[in-house]
């Protein structure tokens, strides 16, 4: 009889955040990049990302002027600080594609 009873919560609970169990939501879900965490006053024209080895002096880090772990990657005078998947680049410096190219 208990199982009866949680099993409608249990059911609503597997669609929280995607929305109604069965249904496809018309728009992704949004992906959480650490980088987030960054607080920056001004949009940065640079790519970062959130880098917890962070430490004080290290090239890149405390990019936004706050956060220690919040670092730049991948440009002048960061081009030895490969940036990760989950970097964020700055609007209008991604690459769009009609057909990916094969060669990186």
């Amino acid at each position: 009889a208990l199982l009866a009873l949680l099993l409608p919560f249990a059911i609503l609970a597997e669609g929280v955040g995607n929305g109604p169990v069965g249904v496809e939501s018309p728009v992704p879900p949004h992906k959480v990049s650490p980088a987030e965490q960054c607080a920056f006053a001004l949009p940065p024209e640079l790519p970062y990302y959130w880098e917890p080895s962070c430490a004080m002096g290290l090239l890149g880090c405390m990019a936004d002027g706050v956060h220690l772990q919040c670092r730049f990657c991948g440009e002048a005078p960061f081009t030895g600080l490969p940036c990760p998947l989950d970097a964020v680049s700055p609007a209008g410096e991604t690459c769009a594609f009609d057909n990916a190219p094969t060669t990186p």
